[in-house]
């Protein structure tokens, strides 16, 4: 199975034209990491959504999402067959 990350910074997000429509696939395991001004994001993108946990306490937003640190970020995107910023 293929892994595929999609980092967002923006809100509202730049690029959901990239992610796919038909929701999971077996091929394919979709993961989106927020970050930046796209932590006020509340609606999943992906089978998996992720929040920068130092990017939403800088803008006092509390995510819907489960809340990384930099260093869970960095293993996602080393792990990543594809990593797509948008």
């Amino acid at each position: 199975m293929r892994k595929v990350l999609y980092l967002l910074t923006k809100n509202p997000p730049v690029g959901l034209e990239l992610l796919p429509k038909n929701g999971p696939s077996s091929e394919v395991a979709l993961s989106v990491i927020l970050l930046q001004d796209a932590v006020s994001l509340t609606e999943p993108l992906g089978s998996s959504t992720y929040v920068l946990a130092d990017h939403a306490k800088e803008r006092k937003v509390q995510s819907p999402f489960l809340c990384i640190s930099y260093h869970e970020m960095l293993e996602m995107i080393f792990s990543a067959d594809s990593v797509i910023a948008a």
